[in-house]
């Protein structure tokens, strides 16, 4: 990054979607933030030599910040009824990482059965968007979509989930992602081990298979056949 240009330094978790979120929207930019791990608020700090500029917590208004920040190099669409669809499909991602946590909190089998149902809903909307025009151009939707998507194929690659069964849009859209070596290097091997590690430490309810098997039963069957995302090692770390 330029020495004039403010400096960016992401306050949360290692590997957490605003962490993930603010690198790939930086390195489709070819620029890389600064990092502060070890707290547990999210939040994203915009400093320049004169001090503090800006503190933001809302993942959208990060994503628009950054945006704002970089008026040479836009991830908008310029046309203005494409930027409006992608603001809408930005506005769903966000909803669906809202609704993600719901899925990986619940502490029983009612909590998770609503949680699903809210998950589910939400991206059965988004993969309709995506399959009437898919996503073409890496853009900030990327950055909505991704960490949610991304941590949705790791449940149902490890614990059989079926979170993503029969989003046939979504599942081509993530494949395609993952095929970008500035998107692995931020979704990659490392990362799955460490998400996964700590679903499981946190004892999540959607990890435990006595509990899964109930509600994957309830799921239409032939809507999920093959329907798990066929992500490489190198991709997501996991066999």
């Amino acid at each position: 990054m330029s020495q004039d240009c403010p400096n960016l330094r992401i306050f949360g978790p290692a590997d957490g979607p605003v962490a993930q979120r603010t690198a790939l929207l930086l390195a489709l930019r070819g620029q890389s933030p600064s990092w502060q791990f070890r707290v547990s608020r999210n939040r994203l700090v915009v400093t320049t030599a004169k001090g503090v500029l800006h503190i933001v917590e809302d993942g959208a208004a990060m994503l628009e910040l950054i945006e704002e920040l970089h008026p040479d190099q836009p991830l908008h669409p310029t046309q203005p009824q494409q930027r409006a669809r992608h603001r809408e499909i930005i506005a769903l991602a966000f909803n669906a990482q809202a609704e993600f946590m719901g899925v990986t909190r619940a502490i029983n089998l009612r909590d998770l059965d609503i949680a699903v149902y809210k998950l589910r809903e939400t991206l059965a909307t988004i993969d309709a968007a995506l399959g009437q025009a898919p996503l073409r151009v890496m853009s900030n939707a990327d950055a909505a979509l991704l960490p949610v998507l991304w941590r949705a194929a790791l449940l149902d690659r490890r614990c059989q989930a079926h979170l993503l069964d029969g989003f046939p849009a979504l599942i081509a859209y993530l494949r395609d992602r993952l095929s970008d070596e500035r998107v692995r290097r931020i979704f990659g091997r490392g990362a799955a081990i460490r998400y996964l590690a700590a679903l499981q430490a946190g004892r999540a309810v959607v990890a435990h298979d006595d509990v899964r098997e109930d509600w994957t039963a309830l799921i239409d069957d032939s809507k999920c056949r093959a329907r798990l995302v066929p992500l490489s090692e190198n991709a997501v770390g996991l066999r």
